[in-house]
């Protein structure tokens, strides 16, 4: 049985670099036509490579909704906008294939020490320092994916300085811990004794943290974020045994708010 998680290709990023030397080089000795025919060469050669990229699984799992639950990419984000919320999401990815990706998570997230003054929907109310400057969210989730199961608790602390013109700077560190399982009631093996599964454990915990930036105004928002910080080893069986080491993740999210003309509402592009 060949493990999906534990092999992936690594050179592409060195393929590219020779490529674009090579393409400087012609640039030199060959004519403006030859220079471009090379050109489209090598950006075709590029797309070619890009295809075989090396893809690695067990990746945090694939949530939507990220404009309304930010805090789950980026902890902080976590209080952000001085208001408390429960939420709940659920996606049930190619419907009607068999093991296909789905999810649901429950998530809750409220800006500590609020004072009365400045409505939370009011320029002074979402960035007013009097709100306090702790945020804290919490997020339940369950992702199936195939024959394997992952079920987490994450934890997000993050705070808040308010700047100038109604800006707010943040800083957010979240700590996570997820069970995943191996279902393999309706696993069809090609070897039922094959070593590996008799030799594996059906469940393991791991821990892991998540760490992020963000820079908010009422009009926009930018932030980075990293995610698996640990690299945790995600490994079922023995020292003998394949194992997989969770990749760090980074994520980079922006957005522009746009007022609409004679109304309160804005649309996000």
């Amino acid at each position: 049985m060949e493990w999906p998680f534990h092999e992936y290709r690594q050179g592409t990023a060195c393929r590219f670099l020779l490529l674009c030397n090579y393409s400087r080089q012609h640039e030199k000795t060959c004519g403006r036509t030859d220079y471009h025919f090379t050109m489209k060469k090598t950006l075709l050669t590029i797309g070619t490579c890009l295809l075989f990229y090396g893809m690695q699984a067990q990746l945090p799992p694939t949530l939507g909704h990220y404009n309304a639950l930010s805090y789950l990419i980026n902890p902080a984000s976590a209080g952000s906008t001085g208001n408390t919320s429960f939420s709940a999401a659920a996606r049930n990815q190619w419907t009607g294939i068999e093991k296909s990706p789905r999810y649901v998570l429950f998530c809750a997230e409220t800006r500590f020490k609020k004072k009365s003054g400045g409505g939370a929907g009011s320029d002074e109310g979402l960035f007013n320092s009097e709100k306090g400057k702790v945020g804290l969210g919490i997020t339940l989730y369950d992702d199936r994916n195939g024959h394997f199961d992952r079920t987490g608790l994450q934890f997000s602390y993050a705070y808040h300085i308010t700047l100038q013109n109604y800006n707010q700077l943040s800083f957010g560190l979240s700590a996570s811990a997820f069970q995943m399982r191996i279902n393999d009631k309706d696993m069809t093996l090609r070897d039922p004794g094959d070593p590996v599964m008799n030799g594996i454990a059906r469940v393991i915990y791991v821990p892991d943290a998540n760490t992020g930036i963000l820079l908010s105004g009422i009009h926009y928002y930018a932030g980075l974020s990293v995610s698996q910080l640990f690299n945790a080893k995600i490994k079922f069986g023995n020292e003998n045994l394949s194992y997989y080491q969770a990749p760090r993740c980074y994520y980079v999210t922006g957005g522009y708010f746009i007022d609409l003309p004679n109304s309160t509402a804005m649309i996000e592009p």
